[in-house]
């Protein structure tokens, strides 16, 4: 019974370090520990305080009460602007009537308090919402005054806690979203010169030189990011794809290979880079890969069709309609509309 009451009692305080308190939780803590009280007055002959102080009982009750008023008094003292913060966060976060200048007023009241707790929360949560207007129907100033706050705290959180990947990157995606890719990418590479070795901020980078129309130096972060990690299937197609818009054929190939052997090409990501490179043998290729290791999959077969239509092989486009028809029958009625429209001319493949 002790260790299971002491493990309830740390894990109470150890839930304290990363979460606001609320009163559900103050009951719950309120319980356990009036129920440790009653089992000790019924296992000691004397109460505590009465042995050791020589209290009687009716100043018992007294004492109890003002070491509660002192208790409460304590905790809201040291808490009282992380609590008030905290409130005015959750305003700054909530859709508002009277519009985003509310959310703006709130994120600046929640800063305000200074609170020793929750600081790091406000500002990510104002860069965050700030991102997020980047590309909403909200007037230009109001953009501003918002990017111009998250710039100014952000700013001052990674000077206030040097050597923090976090801060910079945050900034660095900030700044991106708003295709200031200079300032972009000074920040991210601040981020990367903290953390050398964190995939997700050489990601950020390639998106920032993808951003300024810079695809070699985007190729150059993304291959680094894959060397870290080559078993890593995500590194291996983002490399993949960023290699076709660089329009390194071979690389790309190479890079893609084993994911073709994995069935792990066929994704979004590398199909749409082909397409949009209007690189159709290769998109083929990796399609009839997918189909050899899912032939009852409908969508790949009319994937493969509209690939060998668009690369301008009709005949093989309607070949594969065909067999779709023959061999998967529910597929039959859709195959055979695909195919007149080929024949017809009106097909809206690719579209």
């Amino acid at each position: 019974e002790k260790s299971i009451l002491s493990g309830l009692i740390g894990g109470y305080f150890f839930y304290l370090l990363f979460t606001f308190d609320n009163i559900t939780s103050w009951i719950l803590f309120a319980s356990l520990m009036a129920f440790i009280a009653v089992r000790a007055s019924h296992t000691l002959e004397k109460p505590i305080l009465v042995r050791a102080g020589g209290l009687s009982r009716v100043a018992l009750p007294v004492v109890t009460v003002c070491a509660i008023v002192a208790t409460g008094s304590v905790v809201w003292v040291v808490n009282a602007d992380s609590i008030l913060a905290n409130q005015a966060l959750i305003q700054a976060v909530s859709p508002q009537q009277g519009g985003v200048q509310v959310n703006l007023d709130s994120f600046k009241k929640a800063l305000a308090y200074n609170a020793p707790i929750g600081g790091q929360e406000i500002r990510e949560h104002l860069v965050q919402g700030t991102t997020q207007l980047a590309g909403a129907n909200v007037p230009a100033d109001m953009k501003k005054q918002f990017f111009d706050l998250a710039v100014s705290e952000m700013g001052a959180l990674e000077t206030q806690v040097p050597g923090e990947a976090r801060y910079p990157l945050f900034l660095g995606m900030l700044y991106d979203s708003y295709q200031i890719y200079p300032e972009g990418q000074k920040a991210l590479e601040r981020a990367l010169a903290d953390s050398p070795a964190k995939q997700g901020i050489m990601y950020e980078l390639g998106a920032n030189a993808l951003g300024a129309g810079d695809t070699g130096r985007a190729l150059g972060y993304f291959k680094k990011a894959f060397e870290l990690a080559p078993e890593n299937n995500e590194a291996r197609s983002l490399y993949a794809t960023i290699a076709i818009q660089a329009q390194q054929w071979d690389l790309a190939k190479e890079i893609a290979q084993p994911l073709v052997e994995k069935d792990l090409a066929y994704n979004t990501r590398i199909m749409n880079a082909y397409a949009g490179a209007k690189r159709f043998p290769e998109a083929i290729a990796i399609i009839s890969s997918h189909i050899a290791k899912n032939p009852t999959e409908v969508q790949a077969r009319f994937t493969l069709a509209a690939a060998q239509y668009l690369s301008g092989d009709k005949k093989s486009a309607i070949a594969t309609l065909e067999l779709t028809a023959k061999d998967i029958p529910d597929s039959a009625t859709q195959a055979q509309q695909l195919i007149v429209e080929i024949k017809n001319g009106t097909v809206k493949i690719g579209q």
